[in-house]
């Protein structure tokens, strides 16, 4: 849940910025906000600062989701938002971000690409 917490918030982060709205004042609106995960406030600053020190490496968190979709398969559960959130991850990941902590998903989101 972590890992998609991080995806959404970051995701509305990235979108709020292409549109050019304030990253303060949208990170600070949706942790103030009933949808907001407690832990997202203690990712706040890396988000602001765009510094991702580690404290819980994205490539972990892509490999915990590797072995949730492995352990859904061989028990013909089917977990869509886990199988996707794995791939972004993975994607990152390749990308240059895997020794980051996890919340360098937001970068890796709000990187535009043409």
């Amino acid at each position: 849940m972590l890992a998609h917490s991080m995806a959404a918030f970051a995701e509305a982060v990235a979108l709020s910025e292409a549109l050019g709205l304030e990253t303060e004042t949208v990170v600070n609106t949706l942790l103030n906000g009933p949808t907001a995960a407690p832990f997202l406030s203690g990712k706040r600053e890396k988000i602001l600062q765009r510094q991702f020190a580690t404290e819980f490496p994205l490539a972990y968190m892509q490999k915990d989701l590797q072995l949730i979709a492995q352990a859904a398969y061989e028990h013909h559960i089917s977990l869509p938002l886990t199988n996707v959130a794995k791939e972004i991850y993975g994607l990152a990941s390749q990308n240059g971000w895997a020794q980051e902590d996890f919340s360098a998903i937001y970068s890796f989101l709000s990187i535009k690409r043409k």
